[in-house]
């Protein structure tokens, strides 16, 4: 049998939600495609660092068309951004002619029949659409305001509820953004084919140049394997320049940084801020340690401290022409003594894999923070052992990790946010990078 979607739409007088999209919770994800056919998602409408308004309208709709003129004015005082969500079953001609006839310019996404999002957004409900729905955004996609049908007040309702946002922007608590990546593995960016459909450093740029400029109290970690395994000197000279554009704050040490024979040489030629509390290298009988053992690091008013690990386990199958020039001390001998004393926040990159991570956080408290590696575990969410957070972004250079830490006025962490970005097409190449991407091609055609 067919199934029929039934359409309503409808006047009310601002009639609110309060089913499973409660307003102050976090808005559902979203990957659309614009009228040009490019996939847009929630992340990147958010990146302005902006309110946002989504409005679902068809063309049929009568009052969807009597409140698109408001969210225009709106849209030109400049203080939210506004995304339609035509959810017609029209060819996207029929659409276009229909936004041009109305001198709609409003930046337009399509889901036909709703059958995207419908369900998320609860604009669809057992095969039955009601339109116009409206949803009010934070910049940090958090959900302030769900209005059903038309009001006739939906724009003094609309700028009364972005002065508020504007208000709590400027009072909101004291916060850190934490951005976290690992095992990148060498990807400088995604062949978007079904083994690898989206990443890439090219995007992964793009995305923390946006995001830093959103959160400006910000670190920037890696816990290794930048390179791929057993990399060549071409790799790695343009992996290690894609990182000195990104400008990390600190990069743990993988195994797969240890298997490229020119590592230790390139690390004083690329100055890249390597951090390894555990790793001695050794020259014959002279050993020594990589980087400094910790690195403190402030922001706003808020004392950092970072260690870095790499497990031992990790180099098991490497060859003795390797593992003879490592003399890796025992984690539990670094951290033994760790407090909290001269910091506010202590992280531990580790590159010792999600199950030793968590032994990790088990044995030592004081740990706020582990930023996992090796073993490229996609974590949805931080896995808490005790107080401790331990996060980890997949692999393959696919995600990029954000975990953005409150604290109070006392400095103790109170709540965080935590999201793993997809790096998708929607998501442009970052322009240096993409320079370097293209010549370094040019680089390996003529090998």
């Amino acid at each position: 049998m067919k199934k029929i979607l039934i359409l309503i739409c409808f006047l009310s007088a601002g009639t609110f939600a309060f089913a499973k999209l409660m307003i102050g919770n976090k808005a559902p994800g979203l990957i659309l495609s614009d009228m040009n056919g490019k996939r847009i998602s929630l992340t990147a409408i958010l990146s302005d660092n902006k309110p946002v308004v989504l409005s679902y309208f068809a063309t049929w709709c009568q009052p969807c068309l009597k409140e698109i003129p408001h969210l225009q004015n709106l849209q030109a005082k400049g203080k939210v951004k506004i995304i339609l969500i035509n959810i017609d079953s029209l060819p996207k001609e029929k659409v276009a002619e229909f936004l041009k006839q109305n001198n709609i310019t409003l930046p337009v996404l399509m889901d036909p029949e709703s059958k995207i999002t419908g369900e998320n957004f609860e604009v669809l409900k057992a095969g039955r659409a009601s339109i116009p729905k409206l949803f009010l955004l934070s910049p940090s996609g958090i959900i302030r305001l769900i209005v059903d049908g038309f009001d006739e007040n939906i724009e003094k309702i609309l700028e009364e509820n972005i002065t508020l946002i504007e208000k709590e922007e400027l009072n909101k608590p004291k916060e850190l953004a934490v951005f976290f990546s690992n095992s990148t593995n060498g990807y400088l960016e995604s062949c978007d084919c079904p083994a690898n459909p989206y990443g890439g450093l090219v995007r992964r740029a793009t995305y923390l140049k946006q995001q830093r400029e959103k959160y400006p109290n910000n670190i920037l970690l890696d816990s290794g394997d930048l390179l791929p395994l057993y990399a060549n000197d071409i790799i790695a000279d343009y992996i290690f320049k894609t990182y000195q554009i990104m400008n990390y704050d600190a990069i743990g040490i993988g195994d797969q940084e240890i298997s490229f024979e020119n590592f230790v040489s390139s690390m004083d030629k690329y100055k890249l801020p390597f951090l390894s509390s555990n790793i001695n290298y050794c020259e014959g009988k002279n050993c020594m340690f990589l980087t400094a053992h910790d690195k403190i690091i402030e922001r706003q008013g808020l004392k950092i401290k970072l260690l870095s690990v790499t497990h031992p386990d990790v180099f098991a199958l490497f060859p003795d022409k390797i593992t003879k020039k490592l003399n890796i001390l025992a984690i539990a001998d670094i951290l033994f003594a760790i407090n909290k004393k001269d910091c506010d926040l202590l992280v531990l990159i580790s590159h010792s894999g999600f199950d030793a991570d968590k032994e990790i956080a088990e044995k030592f408290k004081d740990i706020d923070v582990i930023i996992g590696g090796h073993s490229q575990t996609y974590l949805t969410k931080p896995n808490k052992v005790g107080n401790t957070l331990i996060v980890q972004a997949g692999g393959n250079c696919q995600n990029i990790g954000k975990l953005v830490i409150k604290f109070d006025e006392n400095k103790k962490i109170t709540s965080y946010d935590y999201e793993l970005v997809p790096l998708t097409k929607d998501i442009p190449d970052y322009p240096p990078v993409r320079s370097l991407i293209d010549e370094y091609k040019n680089t390996t055609k003529k090998k």
